[in-house]
């Protein structure tokens, strides 16, 4: 049963909106920006299957409502977390795999034991808070750990509101220290006229590369015809200076 919707921050997410078919969307927050602007996000909104399991239990120790609880997955033999509870209330909140197996080791603030216990979550075919009760209880002298998962327990309007922090807190957002697109129209504007002005730039000056090497190619072939010109010309006074020593020693001689 869906209640009315409330916001679960101090900014607005609005203008959502997908491109094409390969999960790329686009939206507009208040998030991290000046007052009565709003930046606008890139994601990658591909749908994925339901994986996560969010987890929210208490604990409670006859000295004390503070722990901290490490989180081993029993089917990957690796610890996925430490979650400390609230000092005040012992209230926790875990994000987890759907269906998963864990090994909980439980250590009180304060004490020198720590408790280890087994949790197995159900596989959910819906969004559901799964709720969990963890107590130290003293029986003939001797301290055990009871895990009570109340995973049956019907779901409460808060329930939602603890689901949907968690999914925020783990969304795959990455937000740009300083972001060039806002919803000012002035700013989009400059914005615009400044590109467009860089472009123009960019243009003239590809322009005028163009026409410089095209002038100096110019000048280059002009320079071979010069230097082509000047060997012929070297080459044809070479010629008449040889006819012309020629000539002067024919006279000087005396054929009998």
């Amino acid at each position: 049963n869906w209640t009315h919707p409330f916001t679960i921050d101090n900014y607005d997410d609005l203008m959502y909106a997908e491109v094409g078919s390969g999960g790329i969307a686009f939206f507009a927050s208040t998030r991290n920006c000046e007052k009565g602007k709003a930046y606008v996000y890139k994601i990658n909104a591909k749908r994925k299957a339901y994986q996560i399991a969010v987890l929210a239990g208490s604990f409670d120790a006859k000295d004390t409502k503070s722990c901290k609880i490490t989180v081993e997955d029993l089917d990957d033999h690796v610890v996925v977390g430490s979650f400390n509870t609230n000092k005040n209330s012992g209230d926790y909140v875990m994000r987890l795999k759907n269906g998963g197996r864990y090994s909980f080791l439980v250590e009180p603030f304060g004490g020198e034991v720590a408790y280890q216990g087994r949790v197995e979550l159900p596989n959910q075919s819906e969004i559901k808070l799964l709720k969990q009760e963890i107590q130290i209880v003293e029986e003939n002298g001797v301290e055990r750990l009871i895990i009570r998962n109340l995973f049956e327990e019907e779901s409460q309007p808060d329930d939602l509101k603890i689901i949907a922090q968690v999914f925020v807190q783990n969304a795959d957002i990455v937000e740009e220290t300083q972001p060039n697109i806002t919803l000012n129209n002035e700013e989009i504007t400059q914005e615009i006229l400044a590109v467009k002005k860089i472009q123009e730039i960019e243009l003239e000056v590809l322009v005028n590369k163009k026409n410089a090497s095209f002038f100096i190619a110019n000048e280059k072939r002009e320079l071979a015809h010069k230097d082509l010109e000047l060997v012929s010309m070297t080459h044809l006074k070479q010629i008449d200076l040889h006819k012309e020593n020629l000539q002067n020693w024919l006279r000087t001689q005396k054929f009998t």
